[in-house]
């Protein structure tokens, strides 16, 4: 939803909008979804202790993730469904409080089914508000929203790779897993806090003229909408399965050390970083498609003659650069198709992080059902071969 504002009249004038309000608006959004991605990357270190706490399964604790991600998925289709009819900020805001009370009932949950009932909400509230930030954040500056969505990843890549090092700064300092999601939720409800005092927030809610949303159908019609799906599926399960994996294969298959296998995912995440930076600085000379298909490619071929030396170190440097070459993905992907579809926004960044959830869950499993029946060589090659058809479908994409 386009939202058009009245002029403010000063002395018989027109007075255009301060842009530095929404300026700090959006450093709140970038802030919050460094806040959210903190979650993403917390779950695996405090699984362990969770498991111990509640004295859970293995499978019983895995589908705490299940639930987190069922959450998540429902959220998306009811992003896309009606987002694009509401005030996006008032979803924004409303979706990270509801984050933040989910972290607080984790924190302090006395049996299974509450902890459970909390992954949902924590999954189905960080996803409404991922999905909708996405396309605020595109629809804000629509002449500069290629930088301002990058920004808005690198804030995400920041808190993924941040979120294992909060935890293991709390349980060093003696704390019980519960202080990761208090904490989280205390600082969630002050970025929230901070978001709806912002003049941008109250000036955007309370505008009075409104463009009217565009059809969905129209959005789930255009071929051009399902082939952004389509790299938008098989990046996010090269990044999933990749990060997954990667610490294990340098292990069991080349031997590495454990600690090399977690300075590599470090690495493919800061190059993840630096790639979504290069995108912002990119994005007034470069067209998005040249940036997606060269990335894709470059990346995968990077992958794959590093991955073919049998070598860690070379395959550690190859996941850096890799993370480079393709870290622009999702970013350019989200401005892309929200410059498609101006009047559906939220429409489409949802049909986006929905193939982005799909990917995200098939694509550990299916590396693993494809090692067991083989090998861990051939399974690890699907993620890189996904991040090189990466490549390939982009360059089917239009210009623009």
């Amino acid at each position: 939803m386009i939202t058009c504002y009245p002029p403010v009249m000063h002395s018989g004038s027109e007075h255009t909008p301060d842009m530095s309000s929404g300026q700090r608006a959006q450093l709140s959004v970038f802030a919050m979804t460094f806040l959210y991605a903190l979650s993403v990357t917390m779950i695996g270190p405090l699984m362990p202790l969770i498991i111990d706490s509640f004295e859970l399964r293995l499978s019983v604790a895995g589908l705490l993730v299940s639930f987190q991600q069922l959450g998540g998925i429902m959220a998306i289709v009811a992003s896309a469904l009606f987002a694009d009819r509401t005030r996006k900020p008032l979803l924004i805001a409303g979706g990270f409080l509801v984050y933040s009370v989910s972290l607080f009932s984790a924190g302090v949950a006395l049996n299974y089914i509450i902890l459970a009932g909390s992954f949902f909400a924590i999954g189905a509230s960080s996803r409404l508000f991922d999905a909708v930030a996405n396309a605020d954040t595109a629809q804000w500056n629509p002449r500069r929203s290629a930088l301002h969505v990058s920004l808005l990843h690198t804030s995400f890549a920041v808190g993924a790779l941040v979120g294992p090092l909060y935890v293991s700064t709390l349980v060093e300092a003696g704390l019980q897993w519960r202080a990761a999601f208090l904490g989280l939720g205390a600082a969630a409800a002050l970025a929230v806090a901070v978001y709806v005092t912002r003049s941008h927030f109250r000036r955007k809610i309370s505008a009075t003229a409104a463009v009217k949303a565009g059809s969905v159908a129209a959005v789930l019609r255009a071929p051009r909408m399902w082939i952004a799906c389509a790299v938008m599926l098989f990046y996010v399960g090269h990044q999933a399965g990749f990060s997954v994996w990667l610490p294990m294969y340098l292990q069991t298959s080349l031997g590495a050390p454990v600690r090399m296998g977690a300075a590599a995912v470090s690495l493919y995440w800061f190059g993840i970083i630096v790639g979504r930076l290069l995108a912002a600085r990119l994005a007034a000379r470069v067209s998005i498609k040249r940036q997606l298909w060269t990335g894709g490619l470059a990346g995968g071929l990077v992958l794959l003659l590093t991955f073919a030396t049998r070598n860690p170190q070379f395959l550690t440097a190859g996941a850096l650069l890799a993370g480079v070459a393709s870290g622009g993905v999702i970013p350019n992907l989200v401005t892309l198709c929200c410059g498609w579809f101006a009047d559906n926004t939220a429409t489409a960044s949802s049909m986006l992080f929905l193939m982005a959830s799909v990917g995200h869950m098939v694509s550990p499993w299916l590396i693993a059902v494809v090692t067991e029946l083989s090998s861990f060589d051939i399974g690890f090659t699907l993620p890189i071969a996904a991040l090189g058809l990466v490549g390939a479908i982009a360059l089917a994409l239009p210009q623009r």
